[in-house]
């Protein structure tokens, strides 16, 4: 989106036009364009008529019959007009948006406008939208577009267009006007302030006339209610009077005589009235109506209310009469009429009405003297307020040179003071940053010089280094080579001596599980013969302990002897009795049973005995060869198993002292393969380490070496970058430039 345009100055003026027919023709093209605004359009050649830099705006013509307006960003300095402006231009009585590069190259001349002129211009534009001529061709136009997009973001996408954005930075630094610049007379703080003194004082005379106006009505009609009952009680005293004068023969002359010109004082519709009991005038100031019926129904209910309550009270009632609103005061009278005061109501309030009239007139009076006031007081309060804008508008067009107007208004005690005094301090300030931004711009240009050099010098001292570096990467390939070599053969050395260790390792654990082997069977003999002893003891203790116990069979030969000796005895004394039985004859006969009874128990226990003699030899024979068995095999035990189990002891010992020193031996070997394999390990490692380091050089020399050459390189565009922003210093003296300090 970059379009190439042929190199032009800086500050074009109208100059640049070939010739005067050109600078006619575009006159003429303005004035049929523009139609009316002949007085407008005078002040746009005038701005073309100035010297002026490329601001925000250009008019351009690249064919004399046409008015082609381009508004936009686009910066031709140079050769190049910045890329990404989207802009609006009249095309074919059309006002139209198009990227830069989209905008025919004939449409583009050297006539530009200033930021001032181009506001101007716009300003004119906006109010041909609001023309409703037919006739005008920009009217048209103007009213399908949208002026407001005109303004559009610039972007910078390459190294190439950070200068030119930079000076076209320094054009916008500028600043335009706003083309609604100008209040409005209802925007102005003079109307607002008008206005709200004029809504408040209205607001309280509302406030006041609603009040004092609804406390005069009651007033009004209180007074008035109480001057009709005064009256009409009067009345009635006077009728009274008169009644007893004529001794109650009243005649039409008489209370014509007496009410004829009665009524109330000032008001000239009241009369008074006689209505009888039956709703007829009695007396009326007109003639013509005594006799008649009531027309008012309100009169004709106050009548009835008298017939049924003779006691009525006095008072005062509103009723209407040929739609005549009036008063009425009544008074029931003790021959059963109504005496009626009327009067018209308007009369009774006229005093209401003059002074309610009076009132409105006086708050509008008041009204308008107090917002001619209010107006003169915000005047005071304005007119330094555009003062103050005005020195606004100086420092927007970057003018922050001293300014009278100014100082005057900081002597100021109000609040004007404090912002104007708040402004001269933000004059003072921005004139000291820019004041700091000249310096700063000087001190780039300074350090970028010193900057350049420094770099020159960095430059030669990398070459130096490249050489150096390309030279120490070819030595540490070599090495690294030979590290290799020697790294493998460790290698090698390191795979046999693992074999070996592996091993020996193998006939350490077959010599641990022999020593494991017989020191199991050593226990396990020396607990067997340890039992085998346990069990001699054991044995022989209950053997003979047997041998003891069977001799108890002699003791029962000994019983076995008494036993019969006692029952030779039971034999003796049955005897005995038999012989003292028979001695006794008859009387004895029966003890001489039991005797007979006693003998032969004596007989069977005697026979029992012989019995328990053989079976008691019989065992006596069977314990004698169990006791020589048992002698037999505890010999065995002592003479032969006991000392067995000593021989297997001493094998055991013998066997687990053999395997204890084959394992011992098989552990030095081991430990001496492991240290070998440690140490060659450690070597293996040097060795590796040192191929790292050496690879780990060689390739860090080559960063090295490249990271020379990429400083070299970016040496080069350090240089560059100097250079630029050398270029930009200037620009920064430039944009301060434009500021007007002095």
């Amino acid at each position: 989106m970059i379009k190439k345009k042929k190199k032009i100055d800086n500050t074009p003026t109208i100059s640049n036009i070939k010739d005067l027919d050109q600078t006619k023709n575009l006159e003429d093209n303005l004035t049929d364009s523009l139609n009316n605004n002949e007085e407008t359009y005078q002040d746009i050649l005038n701005g073309l008529d100035k010297d002026s830099e490329l601001g925000d705006s250009s008019i351009v013509s690249g064919n004399p019959e046409d008015l082609d307006i381009y508004f936009g960003s686009g910066n031709l300095d140079e050769d190049i007009i910045d890329e990404s402006l989207v802009d609006n231009y009249i095309e074919d009585d059309m006002l139209v948006s198009a990227p830069v590069d989209d905008i025919p190259s004939d449409m583009y001349s050297n006539i530009t406008l200033d930021s001032q002129t181009y506001d101007e211009l716009e300003n004119i534009l906006a109010d041909l939208s609001d023309d409703n001529d037919p006739e005008s061709d920009i009217d048209s136009t103007i009213k399908d577009s949208k002026l407001q997009n005109k303004k559009v973001k610039k972007t910078k996408k390459s190294k190439t267009k950070k200068n030119k954005g930079t000076k076209g930075d320094k054009t916008k630094s500028k600043g335009t006007k706003d083309k609604n610049s100008k209040v409005s007379v209802l925007s102005s703080i003079n109307t607002k302030m008008s206005l709200s003194v004029c809504g408040g004082v209205l607001l309280s005379l509302i406030v006041t006339f609603i009040v004092t106006m609804s406390g005069f009505s009651s007033s009004i009609d209180e007074l008035v209610e109480s001057n009709m009952s005064t009256v009409v009680k009067a009345y009635n005293t006077l009728l009274e009077d008169t009644i007893l004068l004529t001794k109650n023969n009243l005649t039409t002359s008489n209370l014509t005589s007496l009410y004829k010109e009665e009524g109330l004082d000032g008001v000239e519709s009241s009369y008074v009235c006689l209505i009888d009991a039956d709703g007829k005038y009695t007396y009326h100031r007109e003639y013509q109506k005594i006799g008649t019926q009531v027309d008012s129904q309100v009169i004709l209910d106050l009548v009835e209310e008298h017939k049924k309550n003779p006691l009525m009270e006095s008072g005062v009632t509103e009723y209407q009469l040929d739609e005549i609103d009036k008063y009425a005061g009544y008074y029931p009278c003790d021959n059963g009429w109504l005496l009626i005061v009327s009067a018209n109501k308007d009369e009774l309030y006229q005093t209401y009405y003059d002074v309610r009239k009076a009132t409105l007139i006086d708050s509008g009076v008041i009204l308008v003297v107090l917002a001619v006031l209010g107006f003169l007081v915000s005047l005071t309060v304005t007119k330094p307020i555009k003062k103050l804008t005005g020195v606004i508008h100086k420092i927007a067009e970057l003018d922050f040179r001293s300014d009278e107007g100014l100082e005057k208004l900081c002597k100021r005690k109000d609040e004007t003071g404090d912002m104007s005094r708040a402004l001269r301090n933000m004059q003072g300030e921005i004139k000291n940053v820019i004041s700091n931004i000249n310096t700063a711009s000087e001190n780039i240009s300074d350090n970028a010089h010193s900057l350049n050099e420094l770099s020159n010098l960095v430059n030669e001292h990398s070459t130096d280094n490249s050489a150096t570096t390309e030279e120490l990467a070819t030595g540490m390939q070599e090495t690294a080579t030979t590290a290799e070599r020697i790294d493998s053969n460790i290698n090698n050395i390191l795979s046999t001596i693992d074999n070996i260790s592996n091993k020996t390792k193998d006939g350490q654990n077959i010599a641990f599980e022999i020593m494991e082997k017989a020191s199991k069977l050593k226990v396990n003999t020396q607990d067997a013969s340890l039992n085998g002893q346990k069990m001699f003891a054991d044995v022989r203790k209950e053997t003979y302990a047997a041998i003891e116990k069977s001799k108890d069979v002699d003791k029962i030969n000994s019983l076995t002897k008494t036993i019969l000796d006692i029952s030779d005895q039971t034999s003796l004394l049955s005897l005995n009795a038999s012989i003292e039985a028979a001695r006794a004859g008859e009387a004895g006969r029966g003890f001489a049973v039991v005797a007979e009874q006693i003998g032969h128990l004596a007989n069977q226990s005697a026979t029992t005995v012989e019995n328990i003699g053989g079976i008691v030899k019989e065992v006596n024979d069977a314990v004698n060869n169990m006791a020589k068995c048992l002698e037999t095999t505890l010999n065995f035990l002592e003479e032969k198993v006991l000392k067995d189990y000593d021989s297997f002891i001493s094998v055991s010992e013998e066997y687990n002292s053999d395997a204890d020193v084959f394992e011992k031996l098989m552990k030095d070997i081991y430990d001496s393969i492991v240290e070998l394999d440690r140490s060659t390990e450690l070597i293996a490692d040097a060795i590796s380490g040192i191929s790292t380091t050496i690879v780990q050089s060689s390739t860090g020399v080559s960063d090295i070496a490249e990271k020379t050459s990429n400083i070299v390189e970016l040496t080069i565009q350090t240089n560059q970058m100097v250079d630029e922003s050398v270029e930009y210093a200037k620009n920064l003296n430039d944009i301060v430039d434009i500021f007007k300090l002095k």
